[in-house]
């Protein structure tokens, strides 16, 4: 492996970080590496979906920001515990029980869900977008209504759904992301998605293997 990103692109980035987060020899993913790889640089995406810095792409990137530093803060508290993602979820349910982990607010297995449910709605889009292209805002709200809308409630939905009637049109985006062509963008694109959604399908199977893969709304 190349011992730095292609380029500054964000799918660059992205997938050289994401490439090279540690597993165990169970193959199971290192927090600390979870975080290392997403902290202050998956949620960029949203600048360059929304045509740059502004309150709507800070209050996504945030959003995404505020679940990781809920991981971060109990992994620092307690390493061994929390070595890796299985082993965080499964000692806070282990220690809370189901119910208890309903109903706290901070617990880490509720950054992993909703952190894990934000990279499903980037991947998802961007999968979209590289197989049908045209209408950005279509794949957008597409999008949601597949990865998120089911846990928001009307205003949450509401919210969402207008803001991203704000996404960049395919030029646009080709611009935005830094690529010349569509083919550069696809290719850099497909690979980002290889790297993000095996890591997403395995925070999943971690949520419904300890039975904390809650369906309840907010907003």
């Amino acid at each position: 492996m190349a011992d730095q990103p292609k380029s500054d692109r964000y799918f660059d980035v992205m997938s050289y970080h994401l490439e090279r987060i540690p597993k165990n020899e169970q193959e199971e993913v290192l927090t600390e590496g979870y975080l290392l790889a997403l902290e202050g640089r998956a949620s960029k995406v949203y600048a360059v979906l929304f045509g740059g810095e502004g309150m709507l792409s800070n209050q996504l990137g945030g959003a995404l920001e505020h679940d990781l530093a809920k991981i971060r803060k109990h992994y620092e508290v307690n390493k061994v515990d929390y070595e890796t993602l299985d082993s965080m979820v499964k000692n806070e349910a282990a220690k809370l029980g189901k119910q208890k982990c309903l109903a706290e607010k901070d617990v880490a297995m509720k950054g992993l869900l909703w952190s894990t449910r934000t990279l499903n709605f980037i991947c998802t889009l961007i999968e979209k977008i590289l197989e049908a292209g045209g209408d950005t805002v279509r794949c957008a709200r597409d999008t949601y209504a597949e990865t998120l809308a089911p846990y928001h409630g009307w205003m949450g939905s509401t919210t969402f759904n207008g803001a991203l009637g704000w996404i960049a049109d395919e030029e646009k985006l080709l611009e935005l992301f830094e690529y010349p062509t569509k083919e550069e963008f696809r290719t850099s694109g497909q690979e980002f998605v290889s790297h993000l959604r095996p890591l997403i399908k395995q925070n999943f199977e971690i949520l419904d293997k300890y039975d904390v893969h809650f369906t309840y709304k907010v907003l």
